[in-house]
C-alpha cells in the first residue's frame, strides 16, 4: 500500500474547521449551542462537534495554527493512521470532557490540540523509534509551554477539555504501541 500524502489529512481537518468557523461568522444564530454540554444527553452531540465550533474569531485563530502544526506532525509520524487517530482522539477526549466538564457549552479544538500533543510525546516513549522521538522532541521544543496551561484554571477555558485531550493522547499512543 502506497503511503498517503502527509498534508492531505491535516489540510482536510483544518479546512473543515475553517469552513465551520466561516459559517459561524455568517450564521444568524449562535452555533455554540451545538457544542458539548457536559452530562446532558442532548449535549453529547458536542463530542463530535466541539473541535469544529469556536467561541469567537480570536478563539478560532488561537487554535487553528497550533492544530495545523500538530496535525501535520501526527500525519507525518503515523502516515496511514491519521484519520483513525484523529477520530479516536476526538471521541475519547470528547467523552472524557462530557463526563468531567463543568456546566455550560464547551467548544474549540484545544482538546484535540492537547490530545495530539500528548499522543506525539507518548508515542516516543512507547515506540522508541527515531521518527517518534524526533516528532516528540519537535513537539516539546515548539509547544512545551502547553503543559503550563494545565496548571491554571481560567474563566471561560475548559480545563476538562485540555486535561481530557492530554489523557486521551497519552492513552491512545500506549494502546497503539501494543
Amino acid at each position: 500500500m502506497k503511503p498517503r500524502n502527509i498534508f492531505v489529512g491535516p489540510f482536510v481537518l483544518v479546512a473543515a474547521i475553517s469552513l465551520v468557523g466561516f459559517i459561524q461568522l455568517l450564521a444568524p444564530i449562535d452555533l455554540r449551542g451545538f457544542g458539548l454540554q457536559p452530562r446532558n444527553i442532548l449535549g453529547a452531540i458536542g463530542v463530535l462537534t466541539m473541535p469544529f465550533l469556536h467561541g469567537n474569531l480570536a478563539h478560532f485563530l488561537g487554535n487553528i495554527g497550533t492544530l495545523a502544526v500538530l496535525a501535520l506532525m501526527v500525519s507525518a509520524s503515523q502516515r496511514n493512521s491519521f484519520y483513525l487517530i484523529t477520530l479516536c482522539l476526538i471521541l475519547v477526549s470528547g467523552l472524557f470532557t462530557w463526563l468531567l466538564g463543568s456546566s455550560g457549552y464547551v467548544v474549540g479544538a484545544s482538546g484535540l490540540i492537547f490530545a495530539y500533543w500528548g499522543f506525539l510525546i507518548a508515542a516516543a516513549l512507547h515506540r522508541k523509534d527515531l521518527k517518534s522521538i524526533f516528532f516528540a522532541a519537535i513537539t516539546i521544543l515548539i509547544y512545551g509551554s502547553l503543559v503550563l496551561s494545565l496548571t491554571e484554571i481560567r474563566q471561560g477555558v475548559s480545563y476538562a477539555a485540555h486535561f481530557s485531550g492530554l489523557i486521551s493522547g497519552l492513552w491512545l499512543a500506549k494502546y497503539l504501541a501494543k
